[in-house]
């Protein structure tokens, strides 16, 4: 069964944004960092292809890279 949490929501614009979340999946955990859209019919956030899911060990990688790049 899968669960998640969502950590983030980045609103990119009125119909778009990015979702930072935490997800499990066959025992498994990752660190999901997805794009949404918002789907008038059904009134609701619907997720598209683009993003990237990575173990959630390698979190700390990430975020070592983002200081990176913040810091350039």
């Amino acid at each position: 069964m899968a669960s998640q949490k969502v950590g983030r929501i980045i609103q990119k614009n009125e119909r778009t944004q990015v979702r930072v979340s935490v997800d499990e999946y066959n025992g498994k955990t990752f660190l999901a960092v997805r794009e949404f859209y918002f789907d008038a019919p059904s009134d609701d956030w619907a997720p598209t292809k683009r993003g990237v899911t990575l173990d959630l060990e390698l979190i700390d990688e990430l975020i070592d890279g983002l200081k990176d790049i913040a810091a350039a």
